[in-house]
């Protein structure tokens, strides 16, 4: 049977590659952490050119195959569209607002992500890299979250308030980035015990973030690693059931005793507040409402060209929502890709068939939900390393079995 995505018993603890394995693992955990804002700001040149340039020459030199084999994918030069359309309006003038460089060169960053991944994942023990790769970025971001909360993060827009971000810089992205890293470097059809500690560690470290989308959607995740495992060494129905109700009693408790526990002001205990009490009068989430609306009114009125490259910095049209964000920049055409990526990535899904393909549709599901509530999601690279996985069938073809994620013994 073909499998989803590695499972646990399928990927031994140490990589055999060598030098290859670390350098290619570096490349995820540059894009996964977020460490290549950090690194770009401390070196005296442009440092996302000087890295990837060199990533970009090993690829030509040491994987010339996969490659070609990526470029020729349809699907890739949809994907690159999202950088040269950005460029070339920039470059035809068609953008002059002083945001329009920086958000061309954003966009180039996040395909840089997606393209340099994909050609590492179309080759042999490219599962098995990301897998590592993100038990690095996953333990990376949870401890810099806990970090946040006893030392002053210069990284942390939100450091004043309590909320916690990591190198992330905002504490919905820090969310957004933690449960993604979760489902990627933890089997969501296996149910172990140390699987199990990680999951409520990570979700821990998300609501120390504060993010009411991110609690949600951490409860969600709970659910999926409590109640989707099937097969032997799983917990009975019962058992689940009784875990989860003591799970969400445990949750609710802790989203009261939060603000006690890392001091956070009064005033700003409020997230917690509307969480429980499903109360959302609050200026921040009416905020959120009239900037949709009037990010709706701007695409309305711009339907098929968007307002140009860098507007929604430039007009501060911030609505809180991918989808108008990309819409209202770019236009109907635009707003069309970006549904279509998705899209493409659930049609996989569903084709393989759902049962064996949840780790994927999952992190497919949490980038439609974050779109509702987040701009900043067609921003992280961390979705599209996802999105090169699912461009190159990672999660969804049959291991080789000369490949090395197949342990001796094991089935592949």
């Amino acid at each position: 049977m073909a499998e989803a995505f590695p499972s646990e018993s399928m990927l031994p603890e140490t990589s055999t590659r060598g030098l290859s394995g670390a350098f290619e693992a570096a490349w995820f955990i540059y894009f996964l952490t977020g460490i290549y804002a950090v690194v770009d700001e401390y070196l005296p040149v442009p440092s996302f050119y000087l890295v990837v340039g060199v990533f970009l020459l090993y690829f030509a030199l040491a994987r010339p195959m996969h490659l070609a084999e990526v470029a020729l994918k349809p699907v890739f030069w949809v994907w690159s569209l999202t950088m040269l359309i950005p460029l070339l309006l920039y470059f035809s003038g068609g953008s002059g607002n002083p945001f329009a460089w920086s958000s061309a060169t954003l966009r180039t960053t996040v395909f840089a992500a997606f393209a340099g991944s994909a050609v590492l994942l179309s080759g042999p023990g490219g599962a098995q890299t990301l897998r590592t790769s993100a038990r690095v970025a996953l333990a990376t971001a949870v401890l810099l979250s806990f970090a946040d909360l006893v030392f002053e993060n210069p990284y942390n827009r939100s450091e004043g308030t309590g909320r916690t971000s990591g190198l992330y810089a905002d504490a919905n992205t820090s969310a957004a980035a933690i449960g993604a890293l979760l489902l990627l470097a933890v089997d969501v059809t296996k149910q172990t015990f140390k699987g199990m500690l990680v999951v409520g560690v990570a979700v821990l470290a998300i609501i120390s973030t504060q993010s009411r989308s991110g609690i949600g959607f951490a409860a969600l995740l709970l659910a999926a690693y409590l109640f989707l495992p099937r097969g032997p060494g799983t917990l009975s129905g019962a058992a689940r059931v009784v875990i989860g109700l003591v799970g969400l009693v445990f949750i609710v408790g802790l989203v009261l005793v939060t603000p006690l526990l890392i001091d956070i002001d009064t005033s700003e205990a409020w997230r917690f507040r509307s969480l429980l009490t499903l109360d959302f009068d609050d200026g921040s989430s009416q905020g959120r409402v009239v900037r949709f609306q009037f990010a709706l009114s701007q695409f309305l009125d711009n339907f098929w060209s968007g307002r140009g490259l860098g507007s929604p910095r430039f007009y501060g049209i911030f609505s809180h929502n991918a989808f108008l964000e990309v819409a209202v920049e770019y236009g109907i055409v635009g707003l069309m890709i970006f549904i279509f990526l998705i899209g493409n990535a659930f049609f996989r899904c569903l084709r393989f068939g759902i049962r064996k393909s949840w780790t994927p549709f999952l992190i497919a599901s949490e980038v439609v939900y974050y779109s509702f509530f987040s701009h900043t999601v067609p921003q992280l690279p961390i979705f599209a390393v996802f999105f090169a996985g699912v461009l190159v069938g990672t999660f969804f073809e049959k291991p080789d079995p000369d490949d090395s994620l197949a342990t001796p013994g094991v089935p592949a």
